[in-house]
């Protein structure tokens, strides 16, 4: 069964047009189902506990890159699989190998499902990296692995972009940018599915749309979202 989540902002009368048209491509490939449009009236908390009551769920969000996110951040871990459907310019559409408007009806209906890993730091969660700058003397330590930053350090952890979603691991990468200088230097790569945060006050940015001020530990939850994909998504 598909239910469908309507970004807030598709309540603005220039995306009538995009939803008619993926209205419509989704009737045609017999895959309509209940449409449930966010406000801020009507939240994702309203949604969660009925789509959690049923078996095999399709949730496919349609508009944009932050419900996705916080839709991605609701259901990890939980029996659901989903998609999405871009009426914009998108980070995450470019990303799973998802175009922009009806013609991602056809990669929902096709459902090429991939079993993904997912960055967490807290309670928050990532699909693609969570990034932020080190202050001075900030001590990494990813397993076997130690260092401590220098000036103008900024870490960067990968699930998506070194590696592969799929490989139980996340890159932890180390930069630095030299005195007089405009290019950042790789001091460290190490691939972990566990890193800790020391001596320093660290803010992350998950995925370029939400950051996590104090963060002192990022982790891997392997295998927590199913998602569906496009043929030209940016990992193997």
């Amino acid at each position: 069964m598909y239910t469908y989540i309507y970004s807030a902002s598709l309540q603005r009368k220039a995306y009538a047009q995009k939803i008619e048209a993926v209205e419509t491509r989704l009737g045609v490939f017999g895959i309509s189902g209940e449409i449930r449009r966010l406000s801020h009236f009507f939240t994702l908390e309203g949604v969660v506990r009925d789509i959690l009551k049923r078996k095999n769920q399709t949730v496919v969000v349609v508009g944009e890159d932050r419900t996705l996110f916080e839709v991605i951040n609701i259901f990890a871990g939980k029996p659901v699989c989903v998609g999405f459907i871009p009426l914009m310019e998108s980070f995450y559409g470019k990303l799973l190998g998802i175009p922009s408007g009806e013609a991602a009806c056809e990669v929902v209906a096709a459902r090429r499902i991939e079993t993904l890993d997912i960055g967490r730091i807290d309670r928050h969660y990532f699909l693609e990296s969570a990034v932020g700058d080190l202050p001075a003397q900030t001590v990494i330590r990813c397993g076997d692995f130690c260092l401590t930053s220098k000036r103008r350090s900024r870490v960067h952890f990968a699930n998506i972009g070194f590696g592969s979603p799929t490989d139980g691991v996340f890159e932890t990468v180390v930069s630095s940018r030299p005195i007089f200088s405009k290019d950042w230097r790789i001091d460290a790569l190490v691939s972990v599915p566990e890193c800790f945060l020391e001596g320093g006050t660290v803010t992350l940015a998950l995925d370029q749309l939400q950051s996590v001020a104090n963060a002192s530990r990022v982790t891997l939850e392997s295998g927590s979202l199913q998602m569906i994909v496009g043929r030209g998504k940016r990992f193997d």
